[in-house]
């Protein structure tokens, strides 16, 4: 009896935690390695409970309560694998993630240097063609009889 208060403690907590992490989906991945652990201990809890709970002899009360627990364990088990797969992919989804921002962002600096670089250009040639411009626009200024040499 005491083992299956245990059990049922056991359960409890993971349920919480189950419930805790599906409401918190971004923050999932603290809750993963915790769910591990219950899931293990539960997974063993049910299986002492079916080594001892196997007599000699069956009652028909036994083999249902015996059945129970194989279906409780193999949900269990079924629950953990479900974790490890789901824990892989989010991995590889982590992962690649990663890498497409570390990759974006590197294409983003590369794009605003040839940003800088092309401004740069455009503003020295406006600048020398303004200036060129200006020269040959400028009208030279007459020379001024008062500003001439004397011819004597």
């Amino acid at each position: 009896m005491d083992q299956e208060k245990e059990l049922k403690a056991l359960y409890e907590q993971y349920n919480a935690l189950v419930n805790t992490a599906i409401a918190n989906p971004n923050q999932i991945n603290n809750y993963v390695d915790q769910i591990k652990i219950l899931n293990q201990q539960i997974a063993g809890k049910l299986d002492e409970l079916i080594q001892t709970s196997t007599p000699i002899t069956s009652t028909p009360q036994i083999d249902a309560a015996r059945e129970e627990l194989v279906r409780k364990l193999a949900r269990i088990q079924h629950d953990y694998n479900g974790l490890i797969q789901n824990t892989d992919k989010l991995e590889t989804l982590r992962r690649i993630q990663t890498f497409k921002k570390e990759d974006t962002e590197s294409e983003l600096k590369l794009y605003l240097f040839a940003f800088i670089v092309v401004s740069l250009l455009v503003l020295v040639v406006m600048l020398f063609k303004k200036s060129s411009q200006t020269s040959e626009m400028t009208a030279t200024m007459p020379s001024s009889p008062a500003m001439m040499p004397a011819f004597t």
